[in-house]
C-alpha cells in the first residue's frame, strides 16, 4: 500500500511544477522578462499580505487544526505548507496570464452599448452583496461560519478584479460561452457530432423511413 502524499510534495507535484513549466514558457515567448519578473512579484506580496492575516485569523479561532507532529514550521500560526501554497499558486496564475494575455485585447470600452446596464457596475454589486451574505453567515450559524468567511475573504477581491476587467470578460461572453457548449456537446463523442452520442436503452436506426419514434413506439409494443 502506498503512503499518501504530504503536503509540500502535493505542492511540488501540482503547483511547483507547472510553475516551472510555465516559466520556461513564458521566458520563450515574452520580450520583457523583468516585467514578468515584477508583475509576479507583486502579486505574491499582495497575495501573501492579504490572505495570510485572515488564514491566522482562523487557525487562532480553531477552524482549521492540526494534528501533532505533521507541522515542520509556523510562522504567526500558519505553517510552512500554507505559505509556500500563497506562493506557488500566485506564481503560476501569474505567469499563466502572461502566457496567454497577448491573446487578448483589453482594449475594451469601459462601458456597454447604450441602454444596457454597465457590467462592471453589475458585476461588482454582485460579488460585494456576496460578501454581505457571507457577513451574515458568520453570525447566524457556527456551521456556516466558514462558509461566510470565504465569502468575506474573496468577495471584495472578486469585486474589484471585476470592476478592472469586467469588460474583456463580457465582451467575450459569446465566444466563452459558445466554446462550453462545444466541449458539453461533443465529449464523449468520437466524431465530434452531438448525433453521435447515443443516450437511453435502444439505439435509433438510421434506416430511411424508420424514426426514432418508431423505435420508441416498437420498444414499447414488445414490452406490452
Amino acid at each position: 500500500m502506498t503512503g499518501s502524499l504530504t503536503y509540500v510534495e502535493f505542492l511540488s507535484a501540482f503547483l511547483a511544477v507547472p510553475a516551472v513549466g510555465l516559466t520556461v514558457a513564458v521566458a520563450r515567448r515574452t520580450e520583457a522578462p523583468r516585467r514578468v519578473v515584477a508583475g509576479v512579484a507583486a502579486l505574491v506580496c499582495i497575495a501573501v499580505a492579504y490572505t495570510a492575516p485572515w488564514d491566522s485569523y482562523l487557525v487562532g479561532r480553531g477552524v482549521w487544526t492540526y494534528g501533532e507532529g505533521v507541522v515542520a514550521a509556523r510562522f504567526a500560526r500558519v505553517p510552512l505548507g500554507e505559505w509556500l501554497f500563497f506562493v506557488l499558486q500566485t506564481v503560476t496564475t501569474g505567469l499563466w496570464y502572461h502566457l496567454l494575455a497577448p491573446r487578448v485585447d483589453p482594449g475594451v470600452p469601459g462601458r456597454d452599448a447604450p441602454g444596457r446596464a454597465d457590467a462592471r457596475t453589475v458585476g461588482a454589486v454582485a460579488w460585494l452583496a456576496l460578501a454581505a451574505l457571507g457577513a451574515v453567515l458568520t453570525v447566524s450559524a457556527t456551521r456556516t461560519y466558514y462558509l461566510g468567511m470565504i465569502l468575506v475573504w474573496a468577495g471584495p477581491v472578486v469585486a474589484f478584479l471585476w470592476a478592472v476587467g469586467g469588460p474583456v470578460v463580457w465582451r467575450y461572453r459569446r465566444l466563452v460561452a459558445a466554446r462550453s457548449r462545444f466541449r458539453r456537446r461533443t465529449s464523449g463523442s468520437p466524431t465530434g457530432s452531438p448525433s453521435a452520442r447515443v443516450s437511453g436503452r435502444f439505439r435509433p436506426t438510421t434506416r430511411p423511413g424508420f424514426t426514432s419514434r418508431d423505435c420508441r413506439s416498437r420498444r414499447r409494443f414488445s414490452s406490452s
